[in-house]
């Protein structure tokens, strides 16, 4: 029988002992919590020996779990519980009641717990806190399920426990989301879509998006704090203190938003690092509509027989470039300057005499926020080589790979929407729907959005992708013959087009009143 350790507080016993009951009821495993099973003859080696012989680790997560009075003595029992499961490498699952995480700082001998996974397990939500924490077990394969059905426990000192499922919890959420308390919201939000909550006018997986996105945020933070922390303790010792430097320079570039806020030991003026200006990131530099949308990792498999692929994390843009945004790239001189081009893609600018998009002087497409149109590929990536230099982050056009994970997320939908064809959702020319050119690229948001919360990804313009169509290479100096082209247009009039798998090719040097495009940016 698979064996369960729990670790706690005794100040957390309560939370602790009804923790254990309920997940004995899902579970099939011998949970082990130091009220039972313990040898009184021998506590010390009867605690550990259970420990040693479990097949996961629990560590419950409460305010009183790292007290500074208590972590940081060599004989506190909880200290000594972590060390050993790290030491022998159990699966270490954090409970993390309220949401609260371990902070920065810990003694080495237990700083990587703060990197473990965890739950977020709120007791007010307590029945549903247990089955994620249960179908996580389960997942890492820990323990498998109890066969029959399970019957909740009534609540204990807790109080009544609130339902996750009606309007008043979504109410509860966004309110935790205004007031920044993103971990929670996104908790209940993912409740209430497993409760099978709907709405006719809330994308509830977009508002989801956006808190997960929020919390992503936070948590690179948290981070940016706990590898402070282990360079803060290189620096205090004279032996690192050489390696110490070298990785606060590095830390300091990858984390400039928190540099100054975050440097409480003053390692800046100690290693007398001269400030580098900031250069602007890219939302600064083009006018909005502008946002980067993180796209978790996944898979995708790509037509035309390409296969499966694994999509690392990475940003998207929200929008596609608008014509208000290129004008950046014309103004700071893009169309004369050949260190933005590929080495094909000038001369073949220098050829035909390209200036600017074919359409930019045509009022029909020239709108600011319409996106912008009558671009090769040759120019999408040189604008995008631009941006990347003005902005000292890797921008460039998304794989296809990349495109349609941002377009069709984990349940292999036809549609960003679903799997349902609705023209009303985009700008198509699907009959009876007749469009006769692009509309501003927030006219769609929150009708046509992907599970991600990404905007016109189906209609209004083809957008260009990295990819060679051919051979899948996504190379930016290959001599591609023809370039990827994903999404459909408010020309096209089959809903084919509009298929998140669908591809088709154009040539790098081709231009069209319906293409157009949209940048990305890795996070590596």
């Amino acid at each position: 029988m698979a064996r369960i350790f729990i670790s706690y507080r005794r100040k957390s016993w309560p939370f602790t002992h009804r923790l254990a009951d309920e997940l004995s009821r899902r579970l099939d495993a011998e949970i082990f919590v130091d009220f039972t099973g313990v040898d009184e003859t021998d506590f010390e080696r009867s605690i550990l020996r259970n420990l040693r012989e479990s097949d996961t680790v629990l560590l419950v997560v409460s305010e009183y779990t790292f007290a500074a009075d208590r972590i940081f003595r060599e004989d506190d029992w909880v200290r000594r519980e972590i060390r050993e499961a790290l030491t022998h490498q159990k699966p270490l699952i954090l409970v993390c009641v309220d949401g609260l995480l371990p902070p920065p700082g810990l003694p080495d001998d237990i700083k990587d717990v703060a990197r473990m996974q965890g739950i977020n397990f709120y007791p007010e939500y307590f029945t549903s806190a247990v089955e994620r924490l249960a179908d996580f077990v389960v997942k890492i394969g820990a323990a498998p399920r109890r066969a029959g059905a399970v019957s909740p426990a009534p609540p204990g000192d807790e109080g009544e426990e609130k339902q996750i499922g009606g309007r008043g919890t979504l109410d509860e959420a966004l309110d935790l989301l205004d007031k920044g308390d993103y971990s929670k919201a996104v908790f209940l939000l993912e409740g209430l879509l497993q409760a099978g909550y709907t709405s006719r006018f809330v994308d509830l997986k977009a508002v989801l998006a956006q808190a997960q996105q929020e919390a992503g945020k936070a948590e690179a933070q948290r981070q940016a704090a706990l590898d402070y922390a282990d360079i803060a303790a290189l620096a205090r010792r004279k032996a690192t203190e050489a390696l110490a430097r070298q990785a606060f320079a590095a830390w300091c570039r990858d984390y400039p938003d928190w540099a100054a806020e975050l440097d409480t030991d003053n390692l800046r003026e100690r290693f007398k690092l001269a400030e580098k200006p900031r250069l602007p990131r890219v939302p600064d530099i083009l006018p909005p509509p502008f946002e980067w949308v993180e796209i978790p990792a996944g898979r995708v498999e790509i037509e035309d027989g390409f296969g499966v692929f694994d999509v690392p994390a990475f940003l998207i843009a929200k929008y596609p470039v608008t014509n208000a945004q290129y004008a950046k790239f014309i103004e700071a001189g893009g169309y004369r300057q050949k260190k933005w081009w590929t080495p094909a893609g000038w001369q073949v600018r220098e050829k035909k005499g390209w200036t600017e998009p074919r359409y930019w002087q045509d009022a029909k497409w020239n709108g600011a926020d319409q996106p912008v149109v009558g671009v090769s590929w040759y120019e999408a990536v040189a604008f995008c080589l631009w941006l990347s230099e003005a902005s000292g982050e890797p921008v460039m056009l998304p794989t296809e790979q990349q495109w349609q994970r941002a377009a069709q997320g984990d349940d292999g939908r036809e549609y960003p929407w679903g799997n349902d064809w609705d023209g009303s959702r985009c700008n198509n020319s699907v009959s009876p729907y007749d469009s006769d050119r692009t509309t501003p690229v927030r006219q769609y948001e929150g009708k046509g959005d992907s599970p991600f919360g990404v905007v016109d990804m189906a209609g209004n313009v083809w957008e260009w992708c990295l990819t060679d169509y051919d051979t899948g290479a996504n190379d930016v100096t290959s001599d591609a013959g023809r370039r990827v082209l994903r999404g459909g247009s408010w020309f096209s009039s089959g809903t084919v087009d509009f298929r998140c798998r669908f591809r088709v090719g154009g040539s790098p040097v081709s231009w069209y009143y319906g293409w157009g495009f949209r940048v990305s940016r890795s996070l590596s």
